[in-house]
């Protein structure tokens, strides 16, 4: 099975169903969290902020997996965002398309959260070499299997596990 992942220091907007706070985690804190039998009890939902249309909202996390080591390059975009990424993982471009970020190419338009918590779009200004890294993806619940990494509009794990 081949995943599509983030780097672990990729920071995603976390809250639990029954709790109106949010947190912020890295991916990488959020899968010791995830996994943890010291957390809040499992009838309590895990959520991951996400676009959809032209606002914000909350889905559920189903998993969250640790892939190992592989593969990624940095996306680095025109207003200052960034995100670390394997080839395969999709982002969000225009308003409702997805593509995987080795077709990706300077100049694109990416999606992502403005202060406001409303859509907005940036354009990659470049990317980097790759390089080697720990790598993680989250499992979001249908219809929304995708998620907010960095502010940028990332999709989830898609197939079987």
């Amino acid at each position: 099975m081949k995943l599509d992942c983030l780097t672990g220091d990729t920071v995603v907007d976390f809250r639990l169903s029954t709790k109106r706070n949010v947190t912020i985690y890295t991916l990488k804190d959020f899968y010791a969290y995830f996994h943890s039998t010291y957390q809040t009890p499992v009838i309590c939902e895990k959520n991951i902020k996400t676009l959809t249309g032209l606002n914000t909202k909350y889905t559920t996390v189903k998993s969250i997996i640790r892939a190992g080591i592989r593969r990624v390059r940095i996306i680095k975009l025109e207003n200052g965002f960034n995100v670390t990424t394997t080839a395969e993982h999709k982002i969000g471009i225009r308003f409702y398309d997805f593509m995987a970020a080795k077709h990706l190419m300077e100049g694109d338009l990416i999606r992502i959260c403005l202060k406001d918590n409303k859509i907005g779009f940036s354009i990659i200004e470049s990317f980097s070499d790759w390089f080697e890294q720990p790598v993680y993806n989250v499992i979001c619940a249908e219809p929304n299997n995708h998620f907010l990494a960095n502010k940028i509009h990332v999709g989830g794990f898609e197939g079987e596990l």
